[in-house]
């Protein structure tokens, strides 16, 4: 699997050393990173170099970079305000993250070299956790997040995809890329190539949590008109980027073939359910069409399911199986009466009893 080969040539020595010290040790296994703080060391090394992928330079390097013809994606790293352009030159803000600034090298490259097939060099074998109730207001959103959010600290890689029709992933997340998933659907209707690698500059990053999701499509009819066989390369395409150890599908409440295409492609099912007659109706209701449908095609996707009572009250003494409804339940999250609004508008669950049900149900569904 080739990796891109990238170019850094900056006079602070510091900074310089910083990203490629980031990029070696958080994605080494996608990028060959060069380094050089020195004209005369830097243009040594390109005259030897019969062709570059990515080149990014501080303004002093541009006069004796004009030149060179066998680089694919050219960027000046700005610190600020330009004093005037750089033709032929991408420019990126060099105070980005170091996962923002790459997100947004592999957007360009991959923009201007459309036909430039790559495949990331990553290891990671996801799992795919669906979050699914057909009833709503139980708080499958939050519980979604909430383990990816648990996921990445517990040090693994996490992705949070949230295919609701109406999406809230602006409540819990920070939204801080400008590209969204209408870029990703159209790439799936236009059937570009190399999916994977075309993501990894779409996403956005948490910077205090680590968790990796989309931006919501700039329209909610967007999806609706993704049809199953786009839908699995979407699943698959985000499982190809190889850099993550779960990957959490935030599902809408209706019960379609959509959804129960996703149910197949998924290794464990998050129900979450509450303690009130309509919810544990509508749960009991979706297993019996799941029944009818398995019967159709001989695939059981039931025995993936793990049911989880949100906003549990303890009614003395009641046992999670009758308190779930007669089925099986795994795990009980208590009700919580504590959550916070943090300066950037972000929800936050600030509640103990939670984060132990969360950190209970990520043990359950992971195994760890």
């Amino acid at each position: 699997m080739a990796k891109l080969s990238l170019i850094i040539a900056d006079l602070d020595e510091s900074y310089a050393r910083r990203l490629s010290g980031y990029i070696n040790s958080y994605h080494g296994a996608a990028f060959l990173v060069s380094c050089f703080t020195r004209a005369d060391s830097f243009t040594g090394y390109m005259e030897q170099q019969s062709e570059v992928d990515v080149l990014l330079i501080s303004p002093e390097f541009y006069d004796i970079s004009i030149g060179y013809t066998n680089v694919k994606l050219k960027a000046v790293l700005s610190a600020g305000a330009l004093s005037h352009e750089y033709s032929g030159f991408q420019v990126i803000s060099k105070y980005n993250t170091g996962e923002k600034l790459l997100s947004e090298v592999v957007h360009l490259f991959s923009r201007l070299n459309p036909s430039e097939l790559r495949f990331s060099s990553y290891l990671k074998n996801a799992e795919l956790i669906g979050v699914y109730s057909p009833a709503g207001g139980t708080g499958k959103t939050t519980i979604a997040a909430a383990l990816a959010m648990e996921c990445t600290e517990l040090g693994m890689g996490s992705f949070y995809l949230n295919l609701e029709s109406i999406q809230s992933t602006g409540v819990f997340f920070s939204m801080n890329s400008k590209r969204n998933l209408s870029y990703i659907f159209y790439y799936l209707k236009e059937k570009t190539q190399n999916l994977s690698f075309r993501m990894d500059g779409i996403k956005s990053s948490e910077e205090d949590d680590g968790v990796q999701y989309f931006n919501p499509p700039e329209s909610p009819v967007e999806y609706e008109e993704i049809n199953n066989e786009e839908l699995e390369q979407l699943i698959q395409g985000i499982k190809g980027m190889g850099c993550y150890d779960f990957v959490f599908i935030d599902m809408s409440n209706t019960f379609d073939m959509k959804n129960y295409k996703i149910m197949g492609l998924c290794d464990r099912i998050v129900l979450v359910t509450l303690q009130e007659p309509i919810s544990l109706y509508k749960s009991k209701i979706m297993f019996n069409e799941l029944v009818k449908l398995s019967d159709t095609d001989k695939e059981c996707v039931s025995d993936k399911f793990v049911t989880v009572i949100n906003k549990y009250k303890d009614k003395g003494g009641e046992s999670i199986e009758s308190s779930a409804g007669g089925f099986p339940a795994a795990v009980r999250i208590p009700e919580y009466t504590r959550s916070l609004i943090k300066e950037d508008g972000r929800l936050a669950i600030d509640d103990e009893g939670f984060r132990q049900g969360i950190n209970q149900l990520f043990k359950v569904i992971s195994g760890k």
